[in-house]
């Protein structure tokens, strides 16, 4: 859209250096349009009184002015472009002119001439551009993808969302498992084993008491021998 203004400014100025009747202009004023549709021109001026208005026509490869129609002021209105043009009176000298169909045939510069005897005055000039019938298409699908584009990304971005979302909650959950287990493990009492000094005086006592029980200094008084009684009975 910027290079077609850019083009469009620069064909304005290739056309006002061409047309010494267009020197005097208030504003200039851009238009697009669309192969087929119709678009609005407005065609005004603040001076009053005026008799009637001409609306003038010129391509941006001629130096022929056209005419579009002419309206006097008790509502006479002469169409010169085989009804391809309609008007509609607000006040006047405020009119509004609408163009019908349009084709790249009705590219170029548009102004109203209003005249009030012999004295004329200009309204300002509207560049009209109109975009092809392939290029219309182009322009309206390049629209639908970057509508469907802009639907895609924001369904990427909503799912990508939702993923770092899950991710959040389950090192939530992980954290508060991890945490919950050791308040559990610091809870139960741990048993230790005893002491290795308990063991040593266990030990201690064990060997003391046997060698209380079995005295190693005892031996009978007197060696194995016979009974006298059985002595006697030999």
């Amino acid at each position: 859209m910027a290079s077609v203004v850019r083009c469009c400014v620069l064909l304005l100025s290739i056309c006002f250096s061409r047309l010494s009747s267009l020197a005097s202009f208030d504003t200039v004023m851009v238009l697009k349009g669309d192969h087929g549709k119709n678009i609005n021109i407005q065609c005004a001026t603040d001076k009053t009184p005026q008799d009637g208005v001409y609306m003038k026509w010129k391509k941006i490869n001629e130096s022929e002015q056209q005419e579009i129609f002419y309206y006097y002021k008790d509502g006479t209105f002469t169409d010169k472009r085989n009804d391809k043009v309609t008007l509609h009176e607000n006040h006047f000298p405020k009119l509004t002119a609408t163009l019908k169909n349009l084709t790249v045939a009705d590219i170029g510069l548009y102004w109203c001439e209003f005249n009030l005897e012999e004295k004329k005055t200009n309204s300002s000039v509207t560049f009209l551009w109109v975009t092809e019938k392939n290029e219309t298409i182009i322009v309206h699908k390049e629209k639908n993808e970057s509508i469907h584009d802009e639907k895609k990304c924001q369904a990427v971005t909503v799912l990508c969302v939702l993923i770092a979302l899950f991710a959040i909650i389950l090192c939530i959950l992980g954290f508060l498992c991890v945490k919950m287990k050791r308040s559990r493990e610091s809870d139960t009492p741990s048993k230790k084993p005893p002491d290795s000094s308990i063991y040593e005086e266990m030990t201690r006592n064990r060997l003391g008491t046997t060698s209380t029980l079995i005295n190693p200094e005892y031996q009978p008084a007197k060696p194995f021998s016979q009974t006298p009684a059985f002595h006697e009975g030999l």
